[in-house]
């Protein structure tokens, strides 16, 4: 076996440490910004710039509809860009660098400068400080789950990375949450509380990003080779990949679905906890036992993709057994009653399997991009993870007004829990429905959609092999040609 046929070996994994942590680093640094452009943006806004919550809610429409179509965009953007470069430029690191400066000034700026002005122009500068943190945050994000896929050469590499990524994540949360929180308590809630806070994360943020742009490597030959008779990347391109790529379908669907099961949990979680079990402290100690069930799995998913043969094989399994907890927990509920403690460990190890199928998607969605290769003869990374953003953040729009929704029709009275009175048997009933059964239906759609669309089998991997190590081997021998600079 030669050294690019053993490279491309399902089985193999040559990942160093320093390529792990470094991929890791990446969601962390991102997560940190989150964590205080989503918890504490929204107070900020109202209570130190002095919006209103009408004009807050307009505000937040136009930048959900911008987020939404950005990603797309950025993902094309890279790829159009990369066919004019030299051939053994790296494709997603100069991204990554250039990320840093836009991301971290936006958040500062974002956190700081409309709160010293008044009327229309703090408006103004509210609208484009978070414009500008959004691009230089759309910016890491493409880049970084795009990088997975010329980082990793097989599925076993692409899980890996996929199970770092979900470190990452859980660590960039819990480092943010810690700080931020820690500097607005003893700095205080202030002008310049929030200015400190932002400077705090965005500093944190700058460390991890960089680690993450020194540490990843654009390994992968066979995504770096490109025909000199393939057409220019359009944005076109992706009607032909969904007409023509069904794993890349079936991701969709899957991720759909599961915006859609995770939604129905986390939008109905507190109501449960308040209105059934009487006790909103028990979120607490769901999220430490999400956060400790996920990464106790996520150090063991490279082996249990192999012991499962498969990433697919091994989310049909989680997802399976994640249907099983919460529908075994819906009927325990309707025939005795628990303690909100069992409750809230029981679901939360079956919303933290669900949030499984999340973090294997990402080494999925890559395997897509080299299928997409394979058959259209096109190599656009870029495009297909924004796109996949995209029906992401649809699915999630769409099941978060549909919770609320189904809370009002299943007669939730918040009338009566200020009153300090339980909600009719009926709502309750609903509630544990909405909680327990609609992520089971979600996990469901996931298990359908890698059933009957997901395509890429063992033959079609061997195949996308095969076509992987002769791109790699004629983007040697054009280097050895000295046809690539």
């Amino acid at each position: 076996m030669t050294a690019i046929e053993e490279k491309y070996t399902p089985e193999t994994n040559k990942l160093s440490w320093k390529h792990r942590v470094g991929y890791a680093a990446g969601d962390a640094g991102g997560v940190v910004t989150l964590v205080m452009a989503q918890t504490y943006m929204n107070r900020y806004i109202t209570n130190i710039v002095g919006v209103s919550f009408e004009t807050l809610s307009i505000l937040l429409i136009v930048w959900n509809i911008w987020d939404a179509l950005n990603d797309p965009l950025m993902g094309n953007i890279i790829d159009r860009l990369f066919e004019h470069r030299k051939a053994s430029d790296d494709k997603f690191r100069p991204w990554i660098l250039a990320s840093i400066p836009i991301i971290c000034l936006g958040l500062i700026a974002l956190f700081s400068a409309p709160s010293h002005l008044k009327g229309i122009l703090a408006l103004a500068t509210l609208f484009i400080t978070k414009i500008i943190y959004e691009a230089g945050y759309t910016m890491i994000n493409i880049a970084m789950g795009s990088i997975q896929g010329v980082m990793a050469v097989n599925d076993t590499e692409r899980a890996t990375l996929s199970s770092f990524r979900g470190l990452g994540s859980n660590f960039g949360a819990l480092v943010g949450s810690i700080a931020i929180s820690q500097v607005l308590a003893h700095v205080g809630e202030s002008q310049f509380g929030y200015m400190i806070a932002s400077i705090v994360a965005a500093s944190l943020a700058a460390v991890l990003i960089f680690t993450h742009y020194i540490f990843t490597e654009e390994r992968n030959e066979a995504a770096k080779y490109v025909d000199e008779h393939q057409d220019s990347v359009k944005f076109s391109d992706i009607w032909s990949t969904l007409r023509q790529n069904p794993a890349y379908v079936a991701l969709i669907v899957h991720s759909i679905f599961l915006s859609f099961g995770e939604a129905m949990y986390n939008g109905t979680s507190s109501y449960m906890v308040a209105d059934v079990f009487g006790n909103i402290g028990l979120l607490s100690i769901a999220s430490i036992v999400q956060v400790t069930v996920s990464v106790i799995i996520l150090i063991f998913v490279p082996k249990l993709v192999q012991f499962t043969n498969g990433s697919v094989n091994l989310l049909r399994i989680i997802m399976a057994i994640s249907i099983t907890l919460f529908v075994s927990l819906f009927f325990s509920l309707m025939i005795a009653e628990l303690p909100g403690l069992v409750y809230i460990i029981w679901a939360g190890s079956a919303a933290t399997l669900l949030n499984l199928g999340v973090q294997l998607q990402w080494g999925l969605l890559a395997e897509s991009v080299d299928y997409n290769q394979f058959t259209l003869g096109k190599r656009n990374e870029g495009t297909l993870y924004g796109s996949f953003m995209f029906s992401r953040r649809l699915g999630q729009t769409i099941a978060q007004s549909l919770v609320v929704l189904i809370i009002s029709w299943i007669g939730y009275n918040p009338d009566l829990t200020n009153a300090g009175l339980r909600q009719a048997e009926s709502t309750i009933r609903g509630l544990s429905m909405t909680n327990l059964i609609g992520p089971a239906l979600g996990a469901l759609g996931s298990i359908l959609a890698f059933t009957i669309i997901w395509n890429i089998n063992d033959e079609v991997r061997k195949e996308i092999s095969q076509f992987k190590q002769k791109q790699a081997q004629l983007y040697k021998e054009e280097i050895a040609a000295g046809k690539i600079e």
